[in-house]
């Protein structure tokens, strides 16, 4: 009984499965054929077959009747008799390099989707291949120039040579309701493709891997995001990415979907697709939820937001004030509205010719914010405890999550509006334009400017200073950006980071 014999065989069951749409018995003879053509030597004996992970009890059966009768019964009696007559193949379908690459790289992101590892990387073997591959391919005959193509793979290419399509993407892949696939485009839309998409993709890439706890991977994405940053020029198109150091293939092929399609596969099917990890970053943006609680209320069984209002008592007080605000907390506060927050906010301020600034994508400039953001500069004639018991006694705070020396969080509300988050901060008259610049924003352009600065002088620049005593006045943000010979950059500039 030979192996080619076998894998024959259980090909001729996979692709009536497939038919059949019985997905889970797709991918167990899918298993068994990959594990066969992994497998060094050849099969003499039946007991070989114990060497061969995944053969369970039915395929067993089949094979052991192939063994004794050099057949199986349920090809023979049933799947050749309903099987329809092939025709003569007299249309010919296109079949080039460019649509190999496409075909294979569908089944490769959707083995990534399926977490099969292995699969993945036989398939990203012979696309690397391919593109390596200086001449065209016509016919499958070309395709013994190409290395690591195994004898499934070979199935699917002369599938996809004699009918132009491969039914396990027609009949699997399309037909899984949990996955879609990219749809290529020739050109970019160019308000899809940019420096800030490129860097917000990668940065949620990066930040499910570190939820994975990849070191490797976070790293990697780390640093090109940061070489990204730095760059001080957009990015239009892919060669662009060619001046830029440390992408590696795996990312840059990231970037290519994003280019090609405007959206990256591994995000959409993998990222928005783990019910876990999308439950733990809403948890993350209740007020008092850290890390470790929300572990713990995953843990606990708890699947969604409706579910922990269900199970309030596994909340802390603190806790309990965010999830009950939560879903009106989510809500963009309109300019009109925020500038009349900004007016009670201010009043006794500019009474006293206090130093202070609304921050956040307010200053740059925003039509709509998240939260309302107020810097204040130390000063021996302000009392922060009296000027935050007059907003609370004229009802416009009307819950306190935290209250200390230099730090005020809570919500507070206008008449007949939606409650939303109040942060105040007292900075030291020292600190103070260093966390004009940090509180300001945004977070893409403290991280390039942080790592620029890192890069070109060895500061560490924070919202506290440069980490070590400069000979130099900061009076304004404009002398930060002096003393390091610097264009100062406005405010509403700041949405990307550019030097």
């Amino acid at each position: 009984m030979e192996k080619k014999l076998i894998i024959q065989q259980l090909t001729i069951i996979r692709d009536f499965e497939i038919q059949n749409n019985k997905h889970l018995k797709v991918k167990a003879y899918n298993k068994v054929i990959d594990n066969l053509l992994k497998y060094p030597n050849d099969i003499n004996d039946i007991k070989d077959l114990k060497n061969i992970k995944g053969i369970g009890v039915k395929i067993l059966a089949l094979l052991t009747e192939l063994y004794e009768t050099g057949k199986i019964s349920y090809i023979e009696d049933k799947i050749k008799k309903i099987k329809k007559p092939i025709k003569k193949q007299i249309k010919q379908y296109p079949f080039n390099k460019e649509i190999i690459i496409d075909n294979l790289t569908i089944i490769r992101d959707y083995e990534v989707f399926n977490n099969e590892v292995f699969k993945y990387k036989a398939y990203n073997k012979v696309i690397d291949n391919l593109l390596k591959y200086t001449n065209d391919i016509k016919d499958l005959r070309d395709l013994k120039e190409i290395k690591g193509i195994g004898e499934g793979m070979l199935l699917m290419l002369a599938e996809l040579h004699k009918n132009g399509k491969i039914s396990y993407i027609e009949k699997v892949i399309k037909k899984d309701e949990k996955y879609k696939i990219p749809i290529k485009r020739d050109k970019p839309i160019s308000s899809e493709f940019n420096k800030k998409i490129i860097i917000n993709n990668l940065i949620t890439i990066r930040d499910y891997e570190n939820y994975r706890n990849e070191k490797y991977k976070v790293k990697a994405y780390s640093n090109v995001i940061n070489n990204i940053l730095i760059f001080n020029d957009d990015i239009k198109n892919l060669n662009d990415l060619k001046k830029i150091e440390g992408i590696g293939k795996s990312i840059f092929d990231k970037i290519k979907e994003l280019y090609e399609t405007g959206q990256i596969s591994y995000i959409e099917n993998n990222i928005n697709n783990d019910n876990i990890y999308t439950f733990k970053q809403e948890l993350l943006n209740i007020y008092g939820i850290g890390p470790v609680k929300a572990n713990k209320i995953v843990d606990s069984g708890i699947k969604s937001i409706d579910e922990l209002k269900k199970n309030i008592n596994v909340l802390n007080a603190k806790q309990q004030i965010g999830i009950k605000y939560y879903n009106d907390l989510k809500e963009r506060i309109p300019l009109d509205e925020y500038k009349k927050h900004v007016s009670i906010l201010n009043k006794d301020l500019k009474k006293n010719k206090f130093i202070f600034d609304f921050v956040g994508s307010y200053r740059r400039g925003s039509k709509s914010m998240g939260d309302i953001d107020l810097l204040i500069m130390e000063n021996p004639k302000f009392n922060f405890k009296d000027y935050i018991s007059k907003l609370i006694d004229s009802n416009y705070i009307i819950e306190v999550l935290a209250f200390g020396k230099t730090k005020f969080m809570g919500i507070v509300k206008l008449p007949n509006q939606t409650v939303r988050r109040l942060d105040i901060l007292i900075a030291p008259i020292s600190e103070y334009y260093y966390s004009l610049l940090y509180f300001t924003g945004s977070n893409i352009f403290n991280i390039g400017f942080r790592h620029y600065v890192k890069v070109n002088f060895d500061l560490s620049l924070s919202e506290h200073g440069f980490g070590k005593n400069i000979n130099y006045p900061i009076n304004s943000e404009e002398d930060i950006f002096k003393y390091l010979k610097l264009k100062y950059v406005e405010p509403k500039k700041r949405e990307s980071f550019y030097i």
